[in-house]
């Protein structure tokens, strides 16, 4: 549908500054010996899809992220639960 690539490619740009912003208050739960707290992990697991026409099929460049509801604790090394409470407070 967009006939200019520097449209797309800024667009593109836009989502990934966007998530890598998101993406730096991803926080894992922690649950030890009964206390419940987060850790900053910075890092998510997401996917994106890139659409250029509204639902009536108009023009509409537009990406659709979904970020699952995982993310990589460092200091256990391994995948746990996102913790979202940063992430929607930005």
């Amino acid at each position: 549908m967009y006939q200019d690539s520097r449209v797309i490619e800024l667009h593109n740009q836009a989502v990934r500054v966007a998530m890598s912003e998101l993406e730096a208050f991803a926080e894992a739960r922690i649950r030890i010996g009964g206390q419940r707290s987060q850790r900053v992990t910075a890092n998510t697991v997401a996917a994106c899809f890139r659409h250029d026409t509204s639902r009536e099929l108009d023009p509409h460049l537009h990406t659709h992220c979904v970020v699952f509801n995982a993310t990589f604790d460092a200091v256990e090394h391994r995948c746990k639960a996102l913790q979202v409470v940063g992430l929607y407070r930005a």
